[in-house]
């Protein structure tokens, strides 16, 4: 949702669907975008960690970002991924986002970075100057991110107020998430959570202002949102209960769970993953398979 074009809600990553060949499948790609659209979100994210984007060429990424933008225009907010291993990626795909349609850039600050406030400082003030769109600081831990320290966040935010946002996800999430509000500068519009969606329901009793999960159980995390919202807590638990086994699942095989359940569903083609990591195994499928099962009503049946 955009009220007073602040961004809040839910914001799943859109995965890279690949063939057995390893090639993305612009199909499946596009139905994946569907999937979510139809779920009711209130924005999109791409491409993130769950969009496996540091596997993906220079130009697969700006091809495949610009197709979210012609795919989202006028139906949500699509905030661009623009994080990469050098400043100049980052702005060139920030840029790139916005040239898309994209109201916002999530970055994460290089890892050569870390432990370097100043550096970053001028990273982002950089980023802001040429990106012609709102940053959203993305706070991801090692090795993936900096893993900032919350007072260092704030020290970036009070000297780069083009930062709107910042995506929360080094432990603990919530604790950070309150820290955080309690001591940014007016510029900061709010925080979102992520990390698969693990903590959701102690980030939004913190006052997040949403949450960038990945995909696999949109129609949960959009219910779940939307009944904290209104103010139905333990409906929002019960959401939680039922989906955290899963989730449990994801945060060891990550980008494999999450293309099984969409292969599963048939709205991708390919299971195929890029990303390096743990993969589900056969007895891995199986269980995953019982865990869904949990999530009748909620979720569609599999097809298979």
């Amino acid at each position: 949702m955009s009220v007073n074009n602040h961004l809040s809600g839910t914001f799943p990553v859109i995965p890279t669907p690949f063939s057995a060949e390893g090639d993305i499948d612009l199909k499946s790609f596009k139905s994946a975008i569907n999937y979510i659209l139809e779920c009711g979100v209130d924005g999109v994210v791409f491409p993130g960690l769950a969009s496996e984007y540091s596997y993906l060429t220079r130009e697969e990424r700006l091809e495949t970002t610009k197709l979210v933008g012609e795919l989202t225009q006028g139906k949500v907010p699509f905030v661009v991924g623009a994080s990469a291993s050098t400043p100049e990626q980052v702005i060139e795909y920030s840029v790139h986002g916005a040239q898309a349609g994209a109201v916002c850039a999530m970055v994460m600050a290089p890892n050569k970075f870390a432990g370097d406030e100043q550096a970053m400082v001028n990273f982002y003030k950089e980023l802001a100057q040429k990106a012609n769109i709102p940053v959203m600081l993305q706070n991801a831990p090692a090795p993936m991110g900096a893993g900032m320290a919350i007072e260092t966040v704030i020290s970036i935010l009070k000297q780069v107020p083009e930062i709107r946002y910042v995506k929360e996800e080094t432990m603990p999430c919530g604790q950070r998430m309150e820290q955080l509000l309690a001591a940014a500068p007016d510029t900061l519009i709010g925080v979102f959570g992520g990390a698969g969606g693990r903590y959701i329901i102690d980030e939004l009793d913190r006052n997040a202002l949403g949450t960038v999960p990945a995909c696999e159980l949109t129609e949960v995390h959009k219910l779940l949102v939307d009944a904290h919202n209104q103010g139905q807590f333990e409906k929002a638990l019960d959401l939680y209960c039922q989906m955290m086994p899963i989730l449990n699942m994801q945060a060891i095989y990550r980008c494999s769970l999450t293309k099984q359940i969409l292969f599963e569903r048939g709205i991708i083609t390919c299971p195929q993953v890029r990303d390096t990591g743990p993969k589900l195994d056969a007895k891995n499928i199986e269980e995953l398979k019982k865990l869904y099962a949990k999530l009748d009503g909620l979720m569609p049946a599999l097809k298979a």
